[in-house]
């Protein structure tokens, strides 16, 4: 509901949504087919503790094999946790896919590799009026300056929940221009 409602207000929102495989009912995947709006990022496969870090080669291979045949999906990849596996990562700047990593562990990203920081990638402003990404940045939008958003779909256990950003969303001005992560690697 509240996505409906800042598409309502902002005719130029998108949002990449990083979601969990194993919790994309089918339901889901058949509603974000009909909005153009909205695009998919993978955040691991469960979302369990440390489940990145144990993945071997056949899982990773199979794991982002199954998502790069759904066309709802960007092949884009969202560590749960912040979690590393060199090999993981490896693979994937060999597959050509972009993925998020904290600035704090920017050492350990492949040379070479798409990569986005949230709270990071100033440099990157296109234009007026953007939000897009991650980040926690809650100050005030002025003219080319770029706020990341990281905001949560679900309540328990984070302080940055959709409708907790929700009420400083609705300030900005309705001419906000909105960039799926995906966008900065085109």
């Amino acid at each position: 509901d509240l996505l409906m409602r800042l598409k309502a207000r902002f005719p130029d929102f998108k949002v990449t949504l990083w979601t969990v495989p194993v919790w994309s009912t089918p339901a889901f995947l058949k509603l974000v087919k009909t909005f153009d709006w909205i695009e998919l990022g993978m955040h691991g496969w469960e979302h369990s503790a440390d489940e990145v870090q144990n993945w071997d080669e056949l899982n990773f291979k199979s794991k982002t094999g199954q998502i790069a045949e759904n066309p709802l999906y960007v092949k884009g990849f969202h560590s749960p946790g912040w979690g590393y596996n060199e090999g993981l990562y490896r693979y994937l700047k060999e597959i050509g896919w972009f993925i998020t990593e904290h600035p704090n562990f920017s050492n350990r990203v492949p040379e070479g590799m798409k990569v986005y920081y949230p709270g990071g990638n100033a440099e990157q402003t296109i234009g007026k009026w953007q939000l897009y990404g991650e980040g926690h940045a809650q100050e005030e939008l002025r003219e080319e300056q770029v706020l990341r958003i990281h905001g949560h779909t679900g309540e328990k256990g984070v302080t940055n929940s959709i409708s907790y950003l929700f009420p400083q969303l609705m300030k900005y001005p309705e001419d906000t221009r909105f960039l799926f992560v995906s966008e900065l690697f085109i």
